[in-house]
């Protein structure tokens, strides 16, 4: 079954050429399962890894991918780690000696320089931020005028 054209190089893309081949289903499963963003950041980043003249084999693309996203639960730091990478290595790629990646570590490299969740910091906010009062607690009227305020200040109303 013709599907349509390849939009790089104007070949024919068959839809059971790649169902019937065990390794192109497995990788095609694979991919449609991720959060679109996160599959075309792991599809661009595995691109990293064919040779200039020379097709990725569809077994070594999917051994590729589980790797990927075997080094971090949070899919979201990966996304983003993966879109660092593709962006700063893709400016390389057209340079002259350039050699395809062979292994994950510049990804691994990536995500060990990215905050993680519990050390992010927010960014700033065009609203007061709540003051943290330690170990000091508030009256129960002190609490309530806080809690008014900033209902009041984000449009909600408490009854």
């Amino acid at each position: 079954m013709k599907l349509s054209r390849c939009p790089v190089c104007k070949s024919n893309l068959h839809l059971d050429a790649m169902v019937s081949d065990e390794a192109a289903r497995e990788l095609l499963a694979f991919v449609v399962k991720l959060p679109q963003r996160l599959g075309q950041a792991l599809v661009q980043y595995i691109g990293l890894f064919r040779p200039e003249k020379s097709d990725l084999s569809n077994s070594r693309a999917l051994r590729l991918m589980q790797e990927a996203m075997a080094l971090t639960s949070n899919e979201t730091q990966l996304r983003e780690a993966l879109e660092s990478t593709v962006a700063s290595l893709f400016k390389k790629r057209g340079e002259h000696g350039w050699q395809p990646l062979t292994n994950h570590q510049y990804l691994k490299k990536v995500l060990d320089t990215m905050p993680t969740a519990s050390t992010a910091v927010a960014p700033e906010s065009k609203h007061k931020s709540l003051e943290i009062r330690g170990s000091h607690s508030l009256s129960k009227e002190q609490n309530e005028a806080l809690f008014q305020e900033q209902m009041a200040r984000f449009g909600g109303k408490h009854g």
